[in-house]
């Protein structure tokens, strides 16, 4: 009896390392992500005989519990992961599922006693341009605005003969692929004053274009220009430093010709 009792647990013992240490790939597991806009259910590849936790429906971390072995679940997740589109932001990599639009920005497996807890990170769309979409946002302060230089409005009550106003305007939008396009449309006036109840209004610049942010720095590049002025030479492309209040301020001043000061295009409060 004895020796049936030994046999039977090394029987068991054996099956228990079996278990531990074989691959038995993952499942996809269905999960909702809650929104302010509304839910949406996401499919993850969870390592098989995991167990979840008690994931809030309002959380962005789903996490499981499994008795096998870490390298097995690394391996088995890594195989997940392989499925989906390897993607890089500010050197720290995601993966992106285009078909359901979401992305795992960071998953681990921590060991406990008994048990190893698989973890993932999770947000709705490409997490690259979410995350761009929020530093422009930390950079600019103020988004979807009019920024104004030289006041940006006239008083033909003011003493004054000739006066240069522009006016920066933001904006952004999602192309058929899901990701952030930055637009933006400057104007800059020339006021020329006849008396205080008339002026004559000429065009330095009308223009339109998009924009992307590196380094502390707004490169706009101009689709379509407008101008008076057939000696103004308006750059294709123009630089500006971003202040800490969100100001843009003109790096190389190719108004100077009608306006030698810094332009700086201020928030409208």
């Amino acid at each position: 009896m004895k020796k049936v009792f030994i046999l039977i647990l090394v029987v068991i013992l054996i099956f228990l390392l079996l278990f531990v240490n074989h691959s038995f790939g993952y499942s996809k597991v269905e999960m909702i992500y809650e929104m302010e806009t509304g839910s949406q259910t996401i499919v993850l590849g969870v390592p098989k005989y995991s167990i979840e936790c008690n994931n809030s429906i309002n959380s962005y971390t789903y996490k499981y519990k499994n008795f096998r072995s870490m390298k097995i679940l690394k391996k088995e997740i890594s195989d997940y992961l392989n499925t989906l589109n390897k993607r890089t932001y500010n050197g720290a990599e995601y993966y992106y599922n285009k078909n359901e639009d979401y992305s795992i920005y960071e998953y681990e497996v921590r060991p406990a006693f008994i048990y190893n807890t698989i973890s993932y990170k999770v947000k709705v769309g490409d997490y690259a341009e979410n995350m761009k979409l929020n530093d422009y946002k930390k950079f600019l302060k103020y988004m979807r605005v009019f920024r104004s230089f030289n006041g940006g409005t006239i008083y033909l009550s003011d003493d004054f003969d000739t006066k240069v106003i522009g006016t920066f305007k933001d904006d952004f939008s999602k192309d058929s692929s899901g990701n952030y396009v930055f637009s933006a449309t400057i104007k800059i006036l020339n006021y020329k004053k006849i008396n205080n109840e008339k002026a004559e209004v000429y065009t330095l610049e009308e223009s339109n274009g998009s924009y992307y942010i590196e380094n502390g720095k707004l490169y706009y590049t101009r689709n379509d220009i407008k101008s008076d002025y057939d000696d103004l030479n308006i750059p294709k492309k123009s630089v500006f430093t971003i202040q800490e209040d969100g100001s843009l301020l003109l790096d190389d001043n190719y108004l100077k010709d009608y306006y030698s000061n810094d332009v700086k295009f201020v928030v409208n409060n």
